[in-house]
């Protein structure tokens, strides 16, 4: 999937004493809100466009 957005989106650390464990970069942070922003502004659309539609007409 990195290949597809030509950057890293994880940083890893090995295991050890602490378990080692994954993080999001902040470029994929920065992905993850825009999908978020973008997910509010279809769901509003969707309830005001289709939700709410006399669709008996």
């Amino acid at each position: 999937m990195e290949d597809g957005f030509g950057q890293s989106l994880l940083t890893t650390e090995i295991g050890g004493a602490h378990g080692g464990g994954a993080s999001l970069t902040p470029y994929a942070q920065s992905i993850l809100e825009k999908f978020n922003r973008l997910i509010t502004v279809l769901d509003r659309e969707i309830q005001a466009n289709f939700i709410k539609s006399d669709w008996t007409a």
